[in-house]
């Protein structure tokens, strides 16, 4: 029996005939959501969260205009636990990443200020409480974003960014996937820096890939063309066009299926049948 219906059969008439071993898995995975939802960091409503970019417009429109609500209720424990195993495994990185000779890691507070010297509207934002995490914001691109972090070596500039993966993906892993380059290149644009080196680990056995990737004309056009299709869309109220080969992991799939059938409304104008004036257009981004 799986765990989730372990839980359903605990909520149920015959809770108290469940085993003392099934009611503390109950009471663990009650524990990782009300963690996760503690340490949760929302990302601001009038911007785009990189690691979404590679994603469908649509997706991007209603992470924009619902916050991300739900997500943490609809997100299976295993899957949140593989991102909070991915996370340690992103501070012990970094943490060797700074001890490794030849690499200096550059302060972000003094890399967006360089990125700001050459025009890019970029604002460091803070850091966490432990000075590990730091997070920035470009309103020309919509973005707020936070890289693992920028190093010098061999006389480059260049944004780390660390990612685990299984020992299957790993096996199979020739170059940066998609999705990857799409959120680097948001990270990239905003902080001027066109390189990038993509460092996976297999979270089973440890295994290192790393890849130097130079971010592409083309790569910077394709996000930037989806940023203003995505906030005109919201200016206007109107969804965009669905990409039905990345429904599999949306959590959207009910607003979606609402805008299909006619019958989607639009939450921040709620208690309104239909919108009579839409939202003043916002200033178009200068890119």
């Amino acid at each position: 029996m799986g765990l989730s219906s372990l839980i359903k059969v605990a909520q149920g008439a015959h809770a108290g005939d469940v085993s003392f071993e099934d009611n503390f898995l109950k009471r663990y995975e009650e524990a990782v959501r009300r963690q996760e939802e503690r340490e949760r960091q929302p990302v601001p409503t009038d911007y785009f969260r990189p690691s979404s970019m590679y994603g469908c417009e649509r997706m991007l429109f209603f992470m924009r205009v619902h916050g991300g609500a739900g997500a943490v209720e609809e997100t299976e424990v295993n899957l949140m636990e593989i991102c909070n195993s991915g996370t340690d495994r992103h501070l012990r990185i970094q943490h060797l990443v700074e001890d490794m000779e030849g690499v200096t890691c550059l302060d972000l507070e003094e890399v967006v200020k360089e990125a700001q010297q050459k025009g890019i509207n970029t604002v460091f934002v803070g850091w966490n409480e432990d000075h590990t995490e730091a997070r920035c914001k470009n309103d020309d691109l919509s973005i707020y974003f936070q890289p693992d972090g920028v190093i010098k070596f061999m006389g480059k500039d260049v944004i780390l960014e660390i990612k685990t993966e299984s020992t299957y993906q790993h096996s199979k892993r020739f170059e940066p996937k998609m999705d990857h380059k799409y959120q680097a290149t948001c990270y990239g644009m905003g902080l001027g820096i066109d390189w990038i080196l993509f460092f996976y680990e297999d979270r089973n056995f440890c295994g290192k890939k790393a890849y130097l990737w130079k971010i592409t004309d083309e790569m910077k056009e394709a996000v930037k063309a989806k940023i203003r299709n995505v906030n005109r869309a919201l200016d206007t109220g109107t969804p965009p066009q669905k990409d039905e080969d990345k429904c599999t992991y949306c959590h959207y799939k009910k607003e979606c299926g609402l805008v299909d059938a006619g019958r989607w409304k639009d939450p921040r104008y709620s208690g309104e049948e239909e919108i009579e004036e839409p939202p003043k257009e916002k200033k178009e981004a200068l890119f």
